[in-house]
């Protein structure tokens, strides 16, 4: 690539995950937001109200802002008008938005909504289009360091929801070894509630069969030679870090120090020390720093004896605010830039200050 940086641009860049991905590529050196494809709602009003009472925000704002316009809102030129009137940032309409002549990604957060307005342009898009996990099954997988194999998806990858980005770290560095996982995982409340939240809900949780199929799926297409078993996905609400508990039985025995090498070699990926056992340290950590990896390892999980074992258990807790996020830029870098998957990941965790 010499000295020349890959251009993104995002559709859904003022939605939460669009926001967040926007702020870690202005912590990147060999990427640039170039253009971002937003709707006239209530969720780009709060984007650009940040930006008036907290000013470096509007820094991670792509080059260039395009509306797409549902039609029942009314005409693109007549909401392009009224937002520029309205607003110091510069707006254009989505029919003036060349994707092929701006970027040399895409990452669509939306599809497959309003797909119709997209979908020309992306057919005949040179570059590469990712997509969230809400597109599925479109789309070849892709949950870094891992990428399914190739179903003629074309130039079009899906990335893997938050728990996925979660497990593959984790599963990835005994691929080699590995025979059989089982997998147990307590993850945050993703649903709507119907109605006010009261003490009942608040502390219901709710066995998600769906999920579990799902990420069972998932896994199994990662990891064709392994035996996978997804026993559970409970939500909760009012979680930050999702808990993984993993089971893995290994066709030969490995010893402690072995895994730690194993997991330590992982990027996104950090083990605390055996004085670490709940979430509050964690979460009282990030407080003062956001330079903390994703997966956090809990070492007292793991085996304490020395001696080898063929069964390893790790228990492992992933923030959900980064989980999906990183995984964005280290697959910019694998299917635009070519660059070997763990190197990717490596250079993310550098950019986002983990190694410091």
């Amino acid at each position: 690539m010499g000295n020349d940086k890959t251009r993104v641009g995002i559709r859904g860049v003022a939605g939460l995950l669009g926001t967040q991905i926007a702020d870690a590529i202005q912590k990147t050196k060999d990427i640039s937001l170039e253009v971002g494809v937003v709707l006239p709602d209530k969720t780009l009003d709060t984007v650009l109200s940040r930006a008036k009472f907290l000013p470096q925000s509007k820094s991670a704002l792509p080059k260039q802002l395009f509306v797409q316009v549902p039609v029942h809102l009314g005409r693109e030129n007549m909401i392009v008008r009224e937002l520029n009137h309205r607003e110091s940032t510069t707006f254009q309409g989505i029919s003036q938005l060349s994707w092929k002549k701006n970027c040399d990604v895409i990452i669509d957060n939306a599809y497959p909504a309003g797909k119709e307005v997209v979908e020309e342009q992306y057919n005949s898009f040179p570059g590469k289009i990712i997509l969230q996990d809400g597109a599925s099954p479109e789309g070849r997988l892709i949950v870094p360091p891992m990428i399914a194999p190739d179903t003629n998806q074309g130039n079009r990858y899906r990335m893997g929801d938050c728990i996925l980005s979660g497990l593959v770290p984790l599963l990835y560095p005994f691929r080699d070894v590995m025979q059989n996982m089982r997998i147990h995982l307590l993850t945050q409340f993703d649903g709507r509630e119907v109605d006010y939240l009261i003490t009942e809900r608040a502390h219901a949780f709710y066995v998600r069969d769906d999920l579990r199929a799902k990420v069972q799926g998932s896994l199994e297409t990662l990891f064709p030679n392994q035996g996978v078993d997804v026993e559970a996905v409970i939500q909760i609400p009012s979680l930050l870090h999702y808990q993984l508990t993993l089971n893995l039985e290994m066709q030969e025995p490995l010893s402690k120090v072995e895994v730690h090498e194993r997991l330590n070699s992982m990027p996104h990926v950090r083990l605390v020390p055996n004085g670490v056992t709940s979430t509050y340290d964690i979460n009282l950590a990030r407080s003062f720093s956001e330079k903390i990896p994703p997966i956090i390892v809990f070492e007292s999980s793991l085996e304490s004896r020395y001696e080898k074992t063929n069964t390893v258990r790790i228990v492992a807790a992933l923030y959900y605010r980064t989980a999906a996020v990183l995984p964005n830029l280290d697959a910019i870098r694998i299917v635009s830039q070519g660059m070997d998957p763990i190197k990717a990941m490596r250079q993310t965790d550098r950019d986002m200050g983990f190694n410091e």
